[in-house]
């Protein structure tokens, strides 16, 4: 009877083993011949970014250039040169030889079309910029009344 129980115990142990190998075979055997495969892609959202300048063309002889000026591009990005200048409700301005460092406005953008505002050199201007593949100049100027005097003039 012990015998017995010995060859019965051998034989569930040698099951029990024959079943956990064919378990680790089909497990490798299924992995290999019907694994699955999942791609991840990954893609970046860096855009590329083009200057889009806002240029006031100097007026006279030296160039006097107007001061402040503003752009609003798409109706909501404001820059105002010089920095913290603000532009007069009745449309008045001071022009100067030395505001020459204030006569660019620039912004970064990716391709597309950007409507624009221009205000404070004695008109609004209004238009649409394109910037396609490379940096982009929109040339603006001043109503400037032209005199002798080499100092200061005021609209």
């Amino acid at each position: 009877m012990k015998r017995n129980i010995v060859l019965i115990s051998q034989r569930i142990l040698l099951s029990a083993g024959l079943i956990v190998i064919f378990f680790i075979l089909g497990a490798a055997f299924g992995a290999v011949f019907f694994s699955t495969h999942s791609t991840t892609t990954t893609t970046s959202s860096s855009a590329t970014f083009y200057e889009l300048d806002f240029t006031q063309q100097g007026q006279c002889s030296p160039a006097y250039y107007a001061a402040p000026w503003e752009v609003v591009l798409n109706g909501s990005t404001t820059v105002i040169e010089p920095s913290g200048g603000e532009i007069a409700t009745n449309g008045s301005f001071v022009a100067s030889p030395s505001y020459e460092n204030y006569s660019l406005i620039a912004f970064a953008v990716a391709n597309g079309l950007y409507s624009y505002n221009v205000n404070g050199l004695g008109r609004n201007l209004t238009g649409i910029a394109t910037v396609s593949n490379s940096d982009t100049t929109v040339t603006v100027a001043a109503i400037i009344f032209c005199t002798t005097n080499p100092n200061s003039t005021t609209k």
